[in-house]
């Protein structure tokens, strides 16, 4: 532990060091990709190694198979006494035999399609549940089969024994259970609401069982009263497992996806001791797999719920999106093993909701699981019906490669590092590829030769834009594993040039004369506190603007992301040369004194450089100018304003603004220094640099008068007229 302790702060070390160095000697900031958690990890492909819920990698349990039935599929597993295995098949309706020396035998060939249960009773005879005849055969030890039971329905999914011998059958498609005692005499003992009595476990003088149709599980007494325990919020109840404290455990499933109900949160638990088996666990299968020859793919949604005595549950994992699961035994430690229809992976999920991706199949689907009396867990597959035995020890190498990482740009990479733990005579090495295709293609380079320091390496792959890494565990011992907890690498971007998408210089807003927030009528939010000293004095208060002041903005992107500096010029229409306005602005905002120019045309260049971010010599920078605009700082004039008296003490009030430069915005009037009040122009809009104006007054008292004209331009500027009426 010290030793790994040490390690890790040297690597730590080298990976600061390696970044100062990577940051002064190279173009843009250095970036790092990082994979420490289950959901990046299990992106990648794994072989031979398991993927465990809190984010390590380690070698998986060796996957050795013991026979190939030659048959679609294997759709349950038994064990009597004596260790000979049982394996039920379809689409032939075979029983094979596996014994201790892995040698197969036909046991049985029935007249049906398909085996879909087995039971062992305390004799070793063999009892066999079938479809579509639902019958149940047994068989002696010695091989000798006779019809037991008849069920008179069309499939016996289920079977299990009681403490007493009597064996109780699970059928289809009218959901009822049957007892059988020991002479073959059978009866009706419970009639469920469900289509399919899919599973049966027998467990402290109760029978329960689960269905599909409805996804119900069923607590029933030996006096065939039933209680309804658990309603799934998926359509099928596939596995029932108790741990040794009684705690009950059903894997629910559904290829529609679970009716919305709002799932419980994982309990806390501890990890139990594992009961003493009995019987073997059955496995469950799709009708719909039935007679189809081979395994479609099968996804659906699929959930493991902790049940206590009265019925209360508790969602204790809920599977990878799309994820079918098929089969559910207790481990040799207390926790649940797994198998699914992804790709036949076996999951291994603890009492506290932790889980481990374990190993993944050899076959499509793992559709049984059963426990064997050493330990070793036992598992038979659909789309090849083969039985596989999941051994204790470790497999002696296994790999991970990555998903691809997309730099986004041609990258020169840096330093790979991981961290791992390593007991004596285990060991964690990284390769990795690098290329300019999405998906790895014969253009891209070789694997490196491993990388073997755990304080890191200087990648050997060329620049790209894409890179992999591909882990490798070994070990000598089969009972120790390494374990990679973390990967990590560094790259720098080929640095690219920054563009300028926009520059603009906006109109000053006006409001009854006053400068005021441009971004206000522009319907925006920014905020110009910011804007440095050159402009900080051009500001009223927060989002205000003195009189004059224009408000420049401009868009930019930068490919790399790099921080950004701005140099802005102007020049005058007419001008050649570009003068400095501001140097180093760091924001992309401006807010431009124009009552420092004459009036006239001007343009703007804004240039961008990526130099904050890139030694000098190797910045990038991109220019833009703005389109023509107006600097005026000269008020309209209010000319000819005449008042000509009417009816009733009213006046006829006329004249024109003018403006050299820019458009009139808005026209006022006010009479004897009274309120001021909009005044339209003769044509109603407010569009050009020469607006007439005529309108008549409300009736005014006998007397001089003074009726003022204010105009302001789109500028800001204000000019005023006035005439006096009403004179002796």
């Amino acid at each position: 532990m010290n030793s790994h302790r040490a390690g890790l702060f040297a690597l730590l070390c080298a990976l600061l060091m390696g970044c100062t160095m990577v940051t002064l000697a190279q173009a843009v900031t250095t970036s790092y990709w990082e994979v420490r958690s289950h959901e990046q990890f299990n992106k990648g492909t794994p072989e031979n190694v398991s993927i465990l819920s809190d984010g390590k990698v380690s070698l998986s349990p060796v996957l050795e198979l013991l026979a190939d039935t030659g048959e679609p599929f294997v759709w349950c597993l038994v064990q009597d006494s004596k260790g000979n295995l049982f394996a039920g098949t379809g689409n032939n309706g075979k029983i094979f035999k596996i014994d201790k020396n892995a040698r197969l035998t036909l046991w049985h060939d029935s007249e049906e399609l398909e085996i879909l249960s087995l039971a062992v009773d305390r004799h070793d005879n063999l009892y066999a549940g079938t479809s579509p005849g639902g019958q149940i055969i047994r068989l002696t030890p010695k091989g000798q089969a006779d019809l037991f039971f008849s069920t008179e329905q069309e499939h016996v999914w289920s079977l299990a024994f009681d403490e007493s011998g009597n064996l109780y059958c699970g059928t289809g498609d009218e959901g009822k259970i049957f007892k059988v005692n020991s002479n073959g005499r059978g009866e009706l003992f419970y009639d469920t609401k469900e289509t399919n009595v899919t599973v049966l476990t027998w467990w402290r003088g109760r029978l329960y069982a689960g269905g599909e149709g409805n996804g119900l599980i069923y607590k029933i007494d030996s006096q065939s009263q039933g209680l309804m325990l658990f309603d799934a919020a998926e359509q099928e109840i596939r596995s029932l497992v108790f741990d040794g404290d009684g705690q009950l455990y059903a894997a629910a499933t559904s290829g529609e996806g679970p009716r919305q109900r709002p799932p419980p949160q994982p309990p806390k638990a501890e990890k139990a001791q594992p009961p003493e088996v009995q019987t073997g666990e059955v496995s469950e299968l799709m009708q719909s797999f039935i007679g189809e020859g081979a395994v479609q793919e099968v996804k659906g949604a699929s959930t493991i719920y902790a049940i206590d005595g009265l019925g209360s549950a508790v969602t204790l994992w809920a599977g990878p999106e799309e994820v079918m699961v098929f089969s559910m035994i207790l481990g040799a430690r207390g926790d649940l093993i797994v198998g699914t229809g992804d790709q036949g992976r076996i999951y291994a999920v603890a009492a506290d909701g932790s889980w481990s991706r374990l190993v993944d199949g050899q076959e499509s689907h793992s559709l049984a699981l059963f426990r064997g009396r050493n330990g070793d867990i036992l598992v038979g597959t659909g789309n090849l019906g083969k039985v596989f035995r999941l051994r204790t020890d470790y497999q002696k190498e296994g790999t991970l490669e990555s998903e691809v990482h997309d730099a986004t740009f041609v990258a020169r990479w840096g330093r790979i590092s991981w961290e791992a733990r390593q007991p004596r005579g285990a060991h964690v090495s990284l390769q990795t590829r690098s290329g300019n295709s999405q998906v790895p293609d014969e253009t891209w380079s070789q694997w490196s030769a491993p990388y073997e320091s755990t304080q890191g390496e200087a990648i050997e792959s060329p620049p790209a834009r894409f890179i992999q890494w591909r882990v490798k565990l070994s070990t000598s011992k089969e009972t120790l594993t390494p374990t990679l907890e973390r990967v990590w690498l560094a790259y720098v971007q080929r640095n690219l040039a920054p563009k300028i998408t926009g520059v603009y210089v906006h109109h000053p807003t006006i409001e009854g004369g006053r400068g005021t927030n441009i971004s206000r009528r522009e319907g925006k939010s920014s905020s110009f506190a910011d804007q440095g000293e050159a402009s900080s004095d051009l500001f009223l208060g927060k989002d205000r603007l003195g009189p004059g002041v224009r408000k420049v903005t401009w868009q930019t992107q930068d490919p790399n992301g790099d921080r950004l500096r701005y140099d802005l010029y102007f020049r005058g229409e007419e001008e050649q040369e570009w003068k400095i306005l501001k140097e180093d602005v760091r924001n992309s905002t401006y807010a431009w004194d124009g009552q420092a120019f004459p009036d006239g045309t001007y343009l703007l260049r804004v240039k961008a450089t990526d130099s904050p971010d890139n030694p000098e010599g190797q910045a990038l920078s991109a220019e833009k100018v703005s389109d023509p605009f107006v600097i005026d700082n000269t008020p309209p004039k209010v000319m000819e304003v005449d008042g000509q008296p009417g009816d009733e003490g009213r006046y006829q009030v006329s004249g024109q603004a003018i403006d050299e430069l820019s458009s009139i915005a808005e026209l006022w009037y006010s009479i004897d220094a009274g309120d001021w009040k909009a005044l339209p122009p003769r044509d109603e809009v407010l569009d050009g640099p020469e607006e007439e104006f005529s309108f008549v007054t409300e009736p005014l008292s006998s007397g001089e008068h003074v009726i003022v004209i204010k105009a302001i331009d789109i500028a800001g500027n204000v000019g005023a007229g006035k005439t006096i009426i009403g004179r002796r």
